[in-house]
């Protein structure tokens, strides 16, 4: 609490999703010569895509690539007919975007070439990443100052954030404000069951705003 969190240019990745359906043919555990099995072509798939990010992306470059949900089958001796798959895609640049789908998509290609499978992809682009002008960063940064707030340059980060269209409107900057508290056992992260937050911090972001205001002469 008490901390105003922001940085120039890239700040928040695109938030991609996509899920994956890989059908092959089911059957008898005991027979799997008989049977094209999708989960160990979804296994084959998951560790393969992991070589997307580590061997063709440039490793000063930003990328994720997260395997969420994985479901197939219903008995422990039957061989399903298909196997599905959800996750994510986080990138900074949409060229790198474009190349993380494509290379996925090239990766299913080989492996229904090879194991005789079918399959559907479903991959929807996110929010656009939030890149901060200069400028609009330095008023939030000089306001926190101003109110004598503590400010940190914030890191990187691989959530999405629907902020970024505004940006492609107007000049603008998305900054974060601290609302944990040791003192007061304040600590469990967001999307946690114990989070919770130091209601002292509303006081602190509903000041940066209006110093932002006061900054740019809005009155």
């Amino acid at each position: 609490t008490g901390t105003i969190y922001s940085r120039p240019g890239a700040i928040m990745a695109s938030p991609d999703e996509f899920s994956i359906t890989i059908k092959g043919k089911g059957g008898h555990g005991a027979k799997p010569h008989e049977t094209i099995d999708p989960i160990v072509i979804m296994a084959e798939f998951i560790l393969s895509a992991q070589k997307i990010i580590s061997r063709t992306i440039d490793p000063v470059k930003e990328a994720v690539l997260t395997f969420g949900m994985v479901q197939a089958g219903s008995s422990d001796s039957v061989i399903p007919d298909s196997a599905f798959c959800k996750g994510t895609v986080r990138t900074f640049d949409t060229k790198l975007q474009a190349h993380v789908q494509e290379k996925m998509d090239k990766l299913l290609q080989g492996l229904a070439l090879a194991n005789d499978i079918t399959y559907d992809m479903e991959y929807i682009r996110g929010y656009l990443p939030v890149h901060n002008h200069e400028a609009a960063y330095e008023i939030v940064k000089q306001a926190a100052n101003d109110l004598h707030l503590r400010f940190n340059k914030s890191e990187l980060m691989m959530i999405g954030e629907d902020f970024s269209h505004y940006l492609k409107v107007r000049p603008g900057a998305f900054f974060l404000t601290g609302c944990g508290n040791a003192d007061k056992g304040i600590t469990a992260p967001h999307h946690n069951p114990h989070f919770d937050i130091d209601e002292a911090a509303f006081k602190y972001a509903a000041s940066e705003f209006l110093k932002i205001l006061e900054l740019e002469s809005v009155f």
